[in-house]
């Protein structure tokens, strides 16, 4: 036995490897080999047991070629002031070494108190937590606070305890909370994600509606004809309503009808759209104040888009946040979706298989983008020069198709506009109903962003993207093409409107713009919000349920899955991203817009509903919530900024009509608000200036240029922490894998050791 020892010196000093990796074993195994040896009586020869140090020594973190090393760290207080039950750990509490709080001199009550609230935010068992309590309670005679200090505490506890009764009753005011529960239970949290954010959405429109209808409506329905004055009432808004009446009379049933549908004739002169909107000023009761009406319209959709926005980027960077720390663990993709790809929300059988087949299915996806990957290694050159060039053919056919879109919707406009405006009928115009020419501009570009996003996923195979790169390409061209629509309608209004008006007349004949151009746009916003409703009820009636039970009566297996209707979410959710879009856009010419679509969600959320679960079948692909939610808020900001450009340029640069609304009489609509600001005091004029200069300007954006670069240095020391706590977290797996191996073997050795006295 000895001799085998000094062989075994003299190779490990032979070697030199003190910093080898292979070295360790060699060490290992001596190290055991002195502790226990193959003597009958399982004693040391050396009679010396190893050391803490010694035992560490071994360890992988200690060698040389570790990249992170450990520190010494000093305990910090597990129970520290103001701590928020809310509040999570960021790392795992070990049981033992928990301090002994019986040992602590607390005797204030406040202190108490917060240590107790310390104790609930921990992650310990429930036992555990009750012992600490008991004994931070027994041993202490607790002084009760007086004074302001005792007022304080109490008004803490009373807002600590109506927020969580709050969180308790929550659910009896949350919209739709029941079906959310059941969705997620049969489909997990990647398709109640769309529904939560379809929820969203509709709660967003109910804060838009509640604020055009206490700032716009309710002034204006409210208002007696002694109680208003009209400074720059017109001759064309007299004209304006004497068209829209006489174009009302005669009308039947059926023409009422059409009138509701295409939002002429009597809902023309209603709440829900801009030309019915007076350009006064009201007086108050009982007060010298008056309501600027024009200047209240400018405001609130002012305050409705900038609240809109701040929302919108609250959402998207909490999503995003999470995402990232998802992402962070996208090096052992295999272990996240074996140990942690279950979604324990889901309590139905055929979810459960449905999810087992999404695990199977990513875990094949990503063998392929592997597979992938290699393949694009093994590509040569020349292979690479005609992959990027059909690429490039491919992109260039794509704008090619997106030009030819806004050709067809700028002609469908303008058509759909010289037809109505040089008709004498109001029912038919060349033996076709005028619904058809109202309804032109709309039905092309819906029927646009049904055919070419189809066309686009046909021909993307040719590319050759890696899967995920797919869907994200996919998605970029449709929101392009959906989003360029609106844009290009937008488009053809302007050729439509900006025209230079005479000096002593209503509209320019040779441009044919409307009496009322922002009413005709309002129009042109509510056809498309409520086409888009009814082609998705004619989709899911008349195309989608009748192939699901076709489906359900085939007993091949081949012609189901051709035939089967998956549940897209992307599309769903670009389809709620552009109905939002054409409700923002929509606002500012028809008020109402927001009201309607809240309507229009809410019959959605029920019909997507029976949609999940009669219809289609769950997707094969999974979906992670906290990735989907930040997906879904940042195609929403994308959306709203494309969309908050324009709207700005109209009013901002084009004349308001002369004939209707509340900025009539005025060269822009933006004069309302110069104009008020104008008549504001001297000192807030020379402020606002001040605002305006370089002496303000230049310190703002060196004050920001600072700031952004601190930030950024801040981001960067933490991302190089978070580095190193990873390789950390990598070597501590090492050691455990080295201690349980040696522990396994120690333990082997004992039963060994154990049994030779009986042999």
């Amino acid at each position: 036995m000895m001799v085998r020892e000094r062989e075994r010196r003299r190779k490990r000093e032979g070697s030199g490897g003190r910093g080898k990796p292979e070295g360790w074993e060699e060490a290992r195994g001596e190290f055991y080999q002195e502790a226990y040896s193959d003597n009958s009586t399982g004693r040391r020869e050396t009679g010396k047991r190893p050391s803490q140090d010694d035992v560490e020594a071994m360890l992988p973190s200690r060698q040389p070629g570790a990249t992170v090393r450990r520190k010494n760290v000093r305990r910090a207080s597990l129970y520290k002031t103001g701590v928020n039950r809310r509040q999570s750990p960021t790392a795992e509490l070990n049981y033992e070494t928990l301090p002994d709080l019986s040992g602590e001199d607390v005797t204030n009550e406040a202190d108490v108190w917060e240590q107790l609230q310390g104790i609930k935010s921990m992650a310990l068992p429930m036992a555990r937590k009750r012992e600490h309590q008991r004994k931070i309670k027994s041993k202490f005679h607790i002084l009760k606070s007086s004074g302001f200090q005792g007022f304080s505490l109490q008004g803490r506890k009373a807002r600590q305890n109506l927020a969580l009764r709050f969180q308790e009753q929550k659910h009896w005011v949350t919209p739709f909370h029941s079906s959310l529960r059941q969705i997620e239970g049969h489909y997990g949290t990647g398709i109640v994600s769309y529904f939560v954010f379809l929820r969203w959405l509709l709660l967003l429109n109910v804060l838009l509606g509640v604020l055009v209808v206490i700032f716009i409506m309710v002034p204006v329905a409210v208002v007696q004809d002694d109680q208003y004055t009209t400074p720059n009432a017109t001759d064309c808004s007299k004209q304006y309503i004497d068209e829209v009446e006489k174009y009302k009379e005669g009308e039947d049933l059926l023409d009422k009808v059409s009138d509701a549908v295409k939002g002429t004739g009597w809902l023309e002169r209603t709440y829900l759209f801009y030309g019915f909107y007076p350009n006064i000023y009201l007086n108050i009761v009982g007060s010298e104040l008056t309501y600027n009406f024009p200047l209240a319209y400018m405001g609130t959709v002012f305050f409705i888009f900038l609240l809109t926005f701040l929302l919108i980027v609250h959402s998207a960077a909490k999503g995003f946040q999470e995402s990232l720390m998802i992402s962070k663990g996208s090096f052992n993709e295999y272990c996240n979706i074996f140990f942690a790809g279950w979604d324990f929300c889901i309590f139905d059988k055929s979810a459960a298989l449905t999810k087992k087949r999404g695990i199977m299915n990513e875990v094949k996806s990503l063998i392929s983008a592997e597979r992938l990957r290699e393949s694009i290694r093994r590509r040569t050159k020349w292979q690479r020069i005609a992959l990027y060039l059909i690429r490039i053919c491919m992109s260039l056919v794509a704008l090619g198709i997106l030009g030819g879109c806004g050709f067809l919707i700028f002609v469908s406009a303008g058509y759909s506009l010289d037809k109505l405006s040089n008709s004498t009928d109001e029912k038919t115009i060349d033996g076709i109903p005028t619904i058809f020419y109202s309804y032109l501009p709309t039905f092309v570009i819906t029927m646009l962003n049904m055919v070419i996003p189809m066309f686009f996923s046909s021909t993307i195979r040719v590319e050759k993207y890696a899967p995920l790169t797919v869907i994200k390409v996919l998605l970029i061209r449709t929101l392009a093409v959906r989003i360029s629509s609106i844009f290009f309608l937008l488009v053809s209004f302007h050729s439509m409107i900006k025209c230079t008006l005479p000096d002593n007349g209503c509209v320019d004949e040779s441009c044919k713009t409307p009496l009322c151009w922002e009413t005709y746009v309002g129009q042109q916003m509510y056809r498309l919000v409520l086409f888009d409703f009814i082609i998705r009820a004619i989709t899911l009636c008349l195309l989608a349920l009748p192939r699901s039970m076709i489906t359900r009566c085939l007993s091949s297996k081949t012609m189901k899955a051709i035939l089967e209707v998956q549940f897209d979410l992307p599309q769903q959710v670009l389809d709620l991203v552009y109905g939002q879009t054409l409700c923002w856009l929509g606002t500012f010419f028809s008020p109402l817009i927001p009201v309607i679509s809240l309507f229009k969600l809410c019959f959605l959320f029920y019909m997507m509903k029976f949609y999940l679960y009669i219809i289609c079948v769950p997707p094969t692909t999974g979906y992670r919530a906290s990735r989907t939610n930040s997906y879904f808020f940042a195609v929403l900001l994308v959306s709203f900024i494309i969309i908050a450009i324009p709207l700005g340029y109209m009013i901002a640069s084009i004349n308001p009509s002369r004939a209707c609304g509340p900025f009539q009489g005025q060269e822009y609509m933006w004069d309302i608000v110069v104009t008020t600001v104008s008549s504001w005091p001297k000192w807030t004029l020379d402020v606002i200036s001040f605002l305006n200069t370089a002496a303000f300007i230049i310190p703002v954006i060196v004050l920001l240029s600072l700031m952004l670069y601190y930030y950024w240095a801040v981001a960067g020391a933490r991302r190089a922490k978070l580095t190193m706590l990873r390789e950390h977290l990598i070597l501590e797996g090492k050691d455990k894998h080295f201690l349980l191996t040696r522990l396994h073997a120690l333990l082997k050795k004992k039963t060994e050791l154990e049994s030779e006295p009986h042999s």
